[in-house]
């Protein structure tokens, strides 16, 4: 028999808005506080503090030894250890994503930035559209997706230049991307659609129906988390997703991180919960409804 555990409330925040892994523990960024959590185990979490003020952190990432966290405020700081580090502010929006690049930290928000050191941010210069998330690294290259009406596209970074490498057609903004099987996928955040790329092309996988909020790779299946009720999609073979379950009605999956073992999915609830492995988490029936505290397969 299988089980979700719950590992409790980020203090008394509403919502679990994003997951880090850094320096072998788990972060979660609380709303409406503001506050950035670690997971003691159990149902212990203990906040580290807020970012001057910030009621929203949208992004996390361990990058350089420290945990970089960017705020509603347009905020950007490092958590030391002790003390969270003011790194300068970005110049128009707060950030959504970020990813180490050729030892540099890239950041998105309503551009794509480059952490020059010194509070400086350098506009990448996006060929086309705004707002661009999520952020990867993939065969050597950095691939984001911009907000961009009325067909987004995937865009390629190679360290000197963007180039467009296919359109998300019938989609204007993506929020997930997950590499599994030697493949990028691309999760739509307006449509449910997931696209792949190859390395060479880009193409339809499949249809969720479900606004794609997150994806991660967990022993060897692609899973994908979705806005509605806390949905939750796998694919054993990146060509077909199935519905698991759904964590709470009215709730959503905002994001997803492995550690240890575990699969982790941060709920708009203001509670994460994980995954341990007793019966394949592919299966139909492993996954069960998931109440507010856990929730058992059959």
């Amino acid at each position: 028999m299988s089980v979700w555990f719950d590992t409790g409330q980020l203090g008394a925040d509403t919502a679990a808005r994003i997951l880090a892994v850094h320096g072998g523990s788990l972060y979660a960024a609380g709303q409406p506080s503001g506050n950035i959590y670690r997971y003691d185990g159990g149902d212990t979490w203990t906040s580290i503090g807020q970012i001057g003020g910030s009621t929203t952190c949208l992004a996390l990432y361990s990058f350089g030894g420290y945990l970089w966290a960017g705020t509603s405020a347009t905020t950007m700081a490092r958590w030391n250890g002790s003390v969270w580090e003011n790194m300068g502010n970005l110049p128009a929006q707060y950030a959504e994503a970020m990813m180490e690049y050729n030892s540099n930290l890239y950041i998105c928000s309503n551009k794509v930035y480059r952490w020059d050191g010194g509070g400086v941010f350098t506009d990448m210069v996006l060929p086309a559209g705004t707002n661009p998330e999520p952020l990867i690294v993939y065969d050597g290259a950095l691939y984001t997706v911009p907000s961009l009406a009325p067909t987004t596209r995937l865009y390629k970074y190679d360290g000197a230049a963007w180039a467009s490498v296919g359109n998300l057609t019938g989609c204007t903004w993506a929020d997930a991307f997950a590499e599994f099987n030697g493949s990028l996928y691309v999760g739509a955040a307006d449509t449910g659609l997931v696209f792949k790329w190859d390395g060479a092309t880009f193409s339809l996988v499949d249809t969720i129906g479900e606004h794609v909020d997150g994806m991660s790779v967990f022993n060897g299946i692609l899973y994908a988390g979705t806005w509605e009720n806390g949905g939750l999609y796998s694919s054993i073979d990146g060509a077909t997703f199935t519905k698991l379950g759904e964590f709470e009605a009215g709730y959503s999956a905002y994001d997803m991180a492995v550690l240890d073992g575990r699969i982790y999915v941060a709920l708009s609830d203001g509670h994460v919960h994980f995954y341990q492995q007793a019966r394949p988490l592919w299966q139909p029936g492993a996954f069960g409804q998931m109440g507010r505290h856990f929730g058992v397969g059959v």
